[in-house]
């Protein structure tokens, strides 16, 4: 089994977890409601069935730039 495991966020799939093999610790890859799709082996096909997220990675990029530029207090002109 390989160590490396490739997923994406989508809206169809199921919740992907890890099994420490010694103590049998179980840790979620993606913690909260987000389902996972394995991406082990490629497969071509229309990007649109791939079924990807959307809303996950827009958040995922707004918290990004939001740590950049912090909001700040903007005064306005009227």
């Amino acid at each position: 089994m390989q160590k490396t495991v490739r997923y994406y966020i989508s809206n169809g799939g199921s919740k992907t977890v890890k099994v420490h093999s010694i103590d049998g610790r179980i840790a979620q890859v993606e913690a909260g409601k987000w389902l996972q799709t394995m991406f082990i082996d490629y497969i071509e096909k229309p990007f649109e069935e791939y079924d990807i997220n959307y809303d996950f990675y827009i958040k995922k990029a707004k918290k990004e730039i939001e740590a950049l530029e912090p909001k700040t207090n903007q005064l306005q002109l009227f």
